[in-house]
């Protein structure tokens, strides 16, 4: 079928035969039990067994439509009461004359009447009763008419129709679709401007409006529009850079950063962990690409303590002295000496201890000079009593040269205490607390060994203790208790006992240890029922018990700072903080830990010593890092590295919040683990995480599976097996995420990622089911086997935002709408789709695009189809500023659903641009159809309304049957084999377009 001399698709003038017929010849009977007895009968258009073409009346007894187009008269056998019908084209804004002519005159009973594409009554006419045939005669716009020439009369009857189409432009009247029909501005009686699109040659097909030229110097970002000009970059989120020719962003290359620092996702460079010096030494990183602080040391021997990074004896003779002192009011004490009347000087020392007690007690004091007797001097022996020391210093000969047995008590219970030191001595109880503490005083223990049962060190009351270079063993029970308002300063002490090495129990006590050890299998290092303690510079090796290492409760409030807590007993974690309790950090060095490392019930907060500056947690080895589980727990940590394997999760928030400024996970993979997630969030918990690196992970990245928060913004190396970010009722949140991985929402959870780039390698990339709602700012998926899936069949899920950028590969369609479900995007690039690129399917299906481009989609083998959109069973489709390119089979195909667009370019497909079928509508915009194998738009079922349609360069431009014709139409035909074909009730085309 070829176009004839006007480019119509009819016969030529004088021809009776139609070239397209309209309506199935083979259809089945559907009229009464009468048809095909020659009579047309109620219920019956017509009745002509074994008629000839121009009788136009098939089995069904129904009359078939010819199409007409342009000039044609066509003759037509029309029986008694039954009538001819023309389906008429008018591709141009024209004058159409419409005439009959019989034979010897036509009877008054003839009838011409012509309807426009929605059944309105155009023209009527009717024959005169002098023979005068019936002629209509109007202005025709872009539109398909129906004109049916009938006879009432009981005789049948010949009428030849004429259709004759003359120009209405030039006879000064605007008519039809004209804008202008005279004047200097108006050229073929179009006006400069058509509409939004300019008019290149305003002569060309007869004063239709022209497409714009296609704009091929959009900037970045940008593509041309099918209105003119461009469309409107989609800017790309910061540290991501454009991809050449798509409005596709994708993550920048890592910048070079400079020695000491490392690339973040966002495109800039960041100082290394800031680890804090000490004494000028700063803490280094053994891998060196690692962020996290090492201390100076991991480990010190039992006697030893860290001391500048090193591990120094405890107890040393330095400041001890070795002779007796000079000092003549010193009483001088020697237990093997026999005298007990010796003056207490060096060359005549008491034999006991009680004696020289006593003299310093009764020795005359003036304010402000001191005591006669300042201190006791201890040379040798071990003394086999306990000592009650008042206001007095009491030094043994060397490095616990000297032994006190049963312990010694300082100050009494309400009586006054100023001062006292105990120094170069071993104080030993086997059945008592080596050293008790009471009174409202100083004490001043310094170079001591503690021993006894437990607790080694009581201290009660409003005191202040210092411990320097002090042992304190416990053989049973606790170590050290403190209670009342006492302070205690603790400096290179090294703590052992089977319990607890220091038990703080009431609020206003404080304890700081510093550069020390606290050690021993079964303890726990700090147990804080109240009051406050510091730990700055501190080793815990192998504590733990049953409980935790470090432990805040009820009130008590921990900081700890430049320390580290290691080989923890199996089942406890390293730091417990519990439901009143609070945990503040500085850098702290958590290590092979396998109870777990920070378990938080109560508050964990980031440490501020002298200097405002970030607190640091890093950790290595098995175990939950970071688990926290209490209602009214809030962990905030600027900085926590998490390394090692370990078949739990690295965080877990169950209830409370936790926030991580940065969060550092590394090499954290073993098969126990491919279950754990790395980060979870449980039913009533929050977490916010800042910023960080994952690296070998190959269990699921996020969980959130409550009705929680969860927040972070991570850098995750590709490498790796597939994982996955699951928001199950909360929100999770992810910026500058790198994961190979998808992210997934369900039921009530949403998920938020802002520059993001997933890369499963199975299943979708986003997920959104069942009300889950998934919101996207910069989002790249590359190479997963589906780029998004969206379906529920009650609750509607949804996917929104700007800036979705989908690479697939050849295994499944790029994004997937399905049921009660939602995508509204600005920016939506989709590159290389296997099957279909956008596949809309069921009602309440609604997808929205702004600014997209869908680029490529191949058949997949054994499956087909290769459409850019696919839109079906009720689903709807809503396209602004849009190019659709490179399909194999069609651009977009309407199946029974609905598509709108506005401004849309469809180009270079495989065989049609458009499709409609099953009652689909089709409303169009702006519209530029091009290169096409088959038709650019093809429609055989439903209804278009097209306005300002380039259909260009393809084998048909227009192709439509009954039901389906345009209207509303304003058409640019251009280089097509054949510009359109009205096809009757059924349009038979070659190759698959109603597959699934």
């Amino acid at each position: 079928m070829g176009p004839g001399p006007d480019g119509s698709l009819d016969a030529a003038p004088g021809d009776a035969t139609p070239l397209a017929d309209v309506g199935p010849p083979d259809a089945e009977p559907d009229a009464g039990a009468s048809c095909g007895d020659g009579i047309v009968d109620e219920g019956e258009e017509c009745d002509a067994p074994g008629s000839v073409v121009q009788t136009r009346c098939t089995a069904a007894c129904r009359v078939t439509a010819t199409g007409v187009s342009g000039d044609a008269t066509i003759e037509r056998d029309i029986q008694a009461r039954s009538f001819a019908l023309f389906q008429v084209s008018a591709e141009r804004a024209a004058t159409l004359t419409i005439s009959t002519a019989v034979e010897g005159g036509c009877p008054q009973t003839l009838t011409l009447t012509v309807e426009d594409a929605d059944g309105a009554p155009v023209a009527q006419a009717e024959g005169g009763a002098d023979g005068a045939c019936p002629t209509v005669s109007f202005a025709a716009t872009w539109m398909l008419y129906r004109v049916e020439v009938r006879d009432t009369s009981r005789a049948p009857v010949t009428v030849e129709t004429t259709f004759a189409v003359s120009d209405t432009c030039g006879n000064g009247q605007v008519e039809g679709d004209e804008q202008c029909d005279g004047g200097g501005t108006c050229d073929a009686c179009l006006l400069t401007a058509c509409g939004p699109w300019d008019s290149a040659d305003p002569a060309t097909d007869g004063g239709n409006c022209q497409p714009p030229p296609l704009d091929l110097d959009c900037p970045p970002g940008a593509f041309a529009l099918a209105s003119g000009g461009c469309s409107e970059p989609v800017p790309c989120p910061p540290g991501w850079q454009r991809v050449p020719d798509a409005v596709d962003c994708a993550p920048a290359p890592a910048p070079a950063c400079p020695e000491g620092q490392v690339a973040l996702p966002d495109g800039t460079c960041s100082a290394a962990w800031p680890c804090v010096g000490t004494e000028g030494r700063a803490w280094m990183t053994p891998e060196g690409q690692r962020f996290g602080c090492f201390p100076p040391v991991e480990s010190c021997a039992p006697g030893t303590v860290p001391v500048d990074g090193a591990c120094v004896p405890t107890l040393t003779a330095d400041d001890c002295l070795a002779e007796p002192p000079a000092l003549g009011n010193w009483l001088v004490v020697d237990f093997d000496n026999g005298d007990d009347e010796a003056s207490g000087s060096a060359a005549d020392p008491l034999q006991t201890l009680a004696e020289a007690v006593r003299r310093v007690r009764a020795a005359p004091s003036i304010p402000p000079l001191p005591p006669t007797y300042p201190g006791i001097y201890l040379v040798a022996g071990e003394h086999a009593a306990g000592l009650a020391v008042p206001d007095i210093r009491v030094e043994g000969a060397g490095p616990a040269a000297t032994t006190l047995v049963g312990g010694v008590t300082v100050g009494e219970q309400g009586g006054p205490l100023l001062s006292a030191t105990l120094r170069c001595l071993t104080l030993r109880s086997e059945d008592a607390t080596a050293l008790t503490v009471r009174g409202g005083g100083e004490v001043v223990v310094e170079r001591v060994s503690l021993r006894a049962l437990g607790p080694v060190v009581d201290m009660l009351g409003e005191n202040t203790l210092n411990l320097t270079r002090v042992q304190v063993e416990a053989t049973e029970g606790d170590a050290i208790q403190m209670a009342g308002a006492a302070v205690s300063l603790m400096q290179f002490v090294e703590v052992t006992a089977p319990a607890v090495g220091l038990r703080v129990v009431d609020a206003g006590t404080e304890a700081l240890i510093a550069d020390g050890v606290m050690r021993g299998p079964g303890m726990a290092a700090l147990t804080l029922d109240d009051g406050y303690a510091e730990l700055l510079g501190v080793i815990v090796q192998g504590a733990g018990g049953d409980g935790a290492a470090l432990r805040a409760a009820a009130g008590g409030e921990l900081n700890v700072d430049r320390s580290l807590v290691r080989d923890t007993a199996p089942g406890s974690p390293a730091v417990s903080v519990g439901v009143d309790g609070l945990l503040t950090v500085g850098d702290i060095y958590l290590r092979d830990n396998p109870g777990g490392h920070v378990v938080a019930a109560g508050a964990v907060q980031p440490l501020v010593l002298g200097e405002r500056r970030a607190g640091n947690v890093t950790i290595r080895g098995a175990g939950i890092p970071l688990r926290v589980d209490g209602a009214q727990a809030d962990v905030a940590l600027d900085r926590l590295s998490i390394g090692g394997a370990g078949p739990t999760p690295a965080v877990r928030v169950l209830r409370g919040r936790a926030a991580l400024g940065w969060l550092d996970v590394a090499d954290r993979a073993s098969p126990a683990a491919q279950d754990a997630p790395v980060l979870d969030v449980g039913l009533a918990g929050t977490l916010v995480v800042g910023r960080g690196l994952f690296e070998q992970w190959d269990a699921p990245v996020l969980t959130n599976q409550g009705t929680s928060d969860l927040t972070a913004t991570l850098w995750r190396s590709p490498a790796g097996p597939p994982a996955a970010a699951r928001s199950l009722a909360g929100r999770l949140t992810l910026t500058d995420v790198r994961m190979a991985a998808g992210v997934a929402a369900e039921g009530e959870g949403v998920a938020e990622l802002i520059r993001v780039q997933l890369e499963p390698t199975v299943g979708a990339a986003l997920t959104a089911l069942d009300g889950g709602s998934i919101e996207v700012t910069g989002v790249r998926t590359v190479h997963a086997p589906r780029g998004a899936r969206v379906a529920s069949a009650l609750r509607r899920a949804s996917l929104t935002g700007a800036g979705l950028y989908v690479v697939g590969d050849d295994r499944g369609p790029g994004v997937e709408v399905q049921g009660v479900a939602t995508v509204d995007l600005t920016g939506l690039a989709l590159r290389d789709s296997a099957s279909v690129g956008l596949l809309v399917s069921g009602d309440g299906a609604l997808a929205q695009l702004r600014r997209s481009i869908v680029d490529g989609a191949s058949v997949l083998p054994g499956e087909g189809p290769g459409r850019l959109i696919s839109v079906e069973s009720g689903g709807r489709v809503v396209l602004e500023e849009a190019v659709l390119r490179g399909a194999t089979e069609n651009g977009l195909q309407a199946t029974g659903a609905e598509a709108e667009l506005t401004d849309v370019r469809v180009e270079a497909g495989g065989q049609h641009g458009l499709v409609t079928a099953a009652d689909a509508r089709l409303t169009a915009v702006d519209l530029r159809v091009a290169d096409h194998g088959a038709s650019g738009i093809l429609s055989r079922f439903g209804a278009m309304s097209l306005t300002r349609v380039a259909l260009i360069d393809n084998d048909v431009g227009l192709r439509f049957g009954r039901g389906a014709e345009p209207q509303h139409t304003l058409r640019f035909f251009q280089g097509n084999r054949v510009p359109w074909i009205a096809c009757g009730l059924f349009c038979p085309v070659a190759g698959p377009v109603l597959g699934p």
